[in-house]
């Protein structure tokens, strides 16, 4: 029989393997650590609390180690570990775990980690095997936890129990390694790579419609669509990154099969068109099936082949990025793994389909095992995110502007914002001027801006239109989000802020988290707000019914007052801009001599100065045309007083929104709109939404009742 030396530099002892176990078949012949005491503890109780843990290094005769037809080499060196879980570290893989394996009494578990090395380079077949799918070299740990149970753990001591967890170590490769494992044992791979799940989804779509401010091009009402909520499309979602596949038995005839992300990593997705639906070969059908979501009818074929790609490109692009942000905002405790994939297999009745599902998973494709009807979904990050929201959010830039929304398809570009995902179609010259920014930053602050300019236009259009008793198609929408894969914690709370402003968070919410903490982990904030015909006008007008416009003093005392809402009193420079926002001598002064502003005041002053200034601008205006179109009888689009009124409010429009910096900080548009606005009065035309959520948790959400979002869902 194999024996095998363990030890540490004071002394050793031989543990007997049986032949057939990977250790004896692998030549496994010594395990020394330089741990003091290690060799003094073996002949203890395993219960004995002196051996926690120690690293060692592992000798083998034979280095490579063969799985599923591939060749795993032990890393030299320091390569191994063997550590004791008793009661006092219950549950096994910590508190939050989707597996929880409580420690009783007694129990004990004890395990054995193994680091390799698998090149794929040489091996044959390619080496998916253990639960991902992946391609050049990979460093996979392979781990054996053994449950001593109550009754007999008093009586082993720490070298038998070692002992039972060699003869038992071994790498799962295979659904017949899988169908093989007994109760009290638990298998572990650690690897990098990555894991998909085909099926027919329903992705959510937001979709902004928006005007551009041009002097030049009339505003159109008939072009206003209703696009569907869902794109429906088939295809693989696919992640990647650092995860740990753990597989158990967790009764007579029950599988227990999981794949966790590493804690504080951060996923990779993407989305792979089925066959039919590519940008391959010049097909159009990814195209086809996102404008028959947006605006259904609409002939796509004549696009040419290089706007289609580019097209297939960004649109791709967007549902990635969209889709990682969602999935690590639903997955990303910075302080223990977190299931992504978790099943419960029933193998009573055990056929073919379950064997292939299991060897499928193995080779990193979950679609079978998520599809078996003897699987219990435990977790699923794809098809539930634990209700966080997915959605490819896309922006309409210019629609009014144009005579048809075939017109404007003709003339469009596509712009994707590398920041959020979100994907906005827009003309020509603005496309152009989003995308010849200098840096990443700028082009995402220049489509801020656009953006910005596109609401405030949306939003005068729909209250001339109401003003004058016509009843809008659309609305005014308005929304942000701000996703990091970490952020400060003072960072975090600041955002919080935004949910204060907008008088759906409770103030308790934040006074009880901790003043302080440590970065938190995917970090996920968003609000939107869908405006009514009443919340527009009085973003323009004191009082309504009168049509008095608000002033330029006016807004600007509501812009202070929302901005030094926003920051962080606790943060030295967020206080200096909050005494000034605050003190009307100090913007008095400011708005004396501008050219004398310094850091970190200008941008402030500037930002509110001319955002109060645009509608300022606008408001007189808006009004004439409103009191002038109820003056008129019939159609006023046919009186050429009323067209020349409203061509002055479009080049006011047009010069007020361009002075408009418009990037502000994230979050002050909405708030500060919606400062205008007043609350929301919970119609479908003035929903709104807020979410907080970070370290896989909702710290908030609200929504109104007419604010639900679509969610990302698969196709039975």
């Amino acid at each position: 029989m194999p024996q095998i030396s363990i030890g540490d530099l004071t002394g050793s002892v031989q543990i007997d393997v049986s032949n057939n176990s990977s250790a004896a078949q692998s030549e496994l012949s010594q395990l020394i650590t330089s741990e003091s005491g290690f060799f003094a503890a073996l002949s203890k109780p395993v219960l004995d609390p002196t051996f926690q843990d120690a690293t060692f290094a592992a000798t083998f005769d034979k280095p490579s180690i063969t799985a599923a037809g591939n060749l795993l080499d032990v890393n030299a060196s320091i390569n191994s570990t063997m550590a004791v879980a008793r009661s006092a570290d219950s549950p096994l893989f910590g508190s939050d775990d989707y597996d929880p394996i409580e420690i009783d009494g007694d129990d004990c578990w004890v395990s054995f980690e193994l680091d390799t090395l698998l090149d794929a380079s040489v091996a044959v077949p390619l080496p998916e095997g253990f639960g991902v799918s992946f391609e050049g070299s990979t460093a996979p740990e392979f781990a054996t936890y053994v449950r001593i149970p109550a009754a007999q753990a008093p009586t082993t001591n720490l070298s038998q129990a070692i002992a039972q967890t060699l003869e038992a170590f071994k790498i799962i490769s295979s659904s017949d390694d899988l169908l093989a494992i007994p109760q009290d044992l638990i298998y572990t791979t650690d690897i990098s790579g990555n894991v998909k799940i085909g099926g027919s989804w329903a992705l959510p779509l937001a979709v902004n419609q928006l005007s551009l401010a041009d002097a030049n091009l009339p505003f159109n009402a008939s072009v206003s669509v209703t696009p569907s909520v869902t794109l429906q499309v088939a295809g693989d979602i696919a992640f990647g990154k650092e995860f740990s596949v753990r597989m158990r038995r967790t009764g007579p005839n029950t599988l227990y099969l999981g794949i966790y992300k590493k804690k504080g990593s951060t996923l990779e997705a993407s989305f792979t068109a089925a066959a039919g639906l590519s940008a391959g070969l010049g097909n159009n059908e990814l195209i086809s099936k996102f404008f028959e979501a947006f605006a259904p009818g609409i002939d796509t074929t004549a696009l040419p082949a290089d706007q289609a790609a580019e097209i297939t490109q960004v649109l791709n692009d967007g549902i990635d990025h969209s889709l990682a942000v969602s999935l690590n905002a639903a997955c990303s405790a910075a302080k223990s793994d977190e299931a992504a994939f978790a099943y419960s297999v029933d193998l009573s009745n055990l056929n073919q389909a379950t064997k292939n599902a299991l060897s499928d998973a193995l080779h990193g494709d979950w679609t079978a095992l998520a599809q078996l009807p003897n699987a219990k979904q435990l977790r699923n990050v794809v098809v539930d995110t634990v209700e966080k929201e997915f959605s490819l959010t896309l922006n309409v830039l210019g629609l009014f502007n144009y005579r048809s929304v075939a017109d404007f398809i003709k003339s469009m570009k596509i712009v994707r914002n590398a920041a959020d995902g979100s994907v906005t179609l827009t003309d020509t010259a603005t496309a152009s001027w989003i995308s010849t920014a200098s840096t990443p930053l700028a082009a995402a602050d220049r489509l801020r801006s656009a953006l910005y300019e596109g609401f405030l236009a949306t939003a005068t259009y729909q209250a001339m239109l109401a003003g004058t008793g016509a009843n809008p198609v659309f609305s005014a929408t308005q929304g942000y989000s701000v996703y990091k894969s970490s952020m400060d914690y003072r960072d975090a709370l600041k955002q919080l802020n935004a949910g204060l402003v907008l008088g759906v968070m409770p103030a308790s919410v934040k006074s009880n988290l901790p003043a302080v903490g440590s970065p938190v982990q995917h970090p996920l904030f968003t609000a939107a707000r869908n405006y009514s015909n009443d919340d527009v006008l009085r973003f323009f007008f004191s009082d309504v019914q009168h049509l008095i416009p608000r002033t330029a003093a006016s807004l600007k005392q509501t812009g202070r007052r929302i901005l030094a809402a926003l920051l962080d009193p606790q943060d030295t420079t967020d206080q200096r801009r909050i005494e000034a926002l605050g003190s009307d001598q100090s913007w008095a002064e400011m708005d004396e001599n501008p050219a004398g502003i310094l850091p970190p005041f200008y941008s402030d002053w500037y930002d509110i100065t001319m955002w109060a200034g645009a509608l300022a601008k606008v408001g007189p205006l808006l009004a004439d045309v409103i009191a002038y179109a109820k003056s008129v009888t019939g159609d006023p689009s046919a009186d050429q007083t009323f067209m020349k009124k409203r061509k002055a409010l479009a080049l006011a429009l047009d010069g007020a929104t361009h002075n408009t910096h418009a990037a502000f900080d994230e979050s002050f548009p909405i708030c500060v709109m919606s400062a205008l606005a007043g609350p929301v009065q919970g119609t479908p035309a003035g929903s709104l939404t807020f979410e907080a959520d970070w370290n896989s948790k909702t710290v908030f959400t609200y929504s109104s009742p007419a604010g639900s979002a679509a969610k990302l869902t698969q196709a039975a």
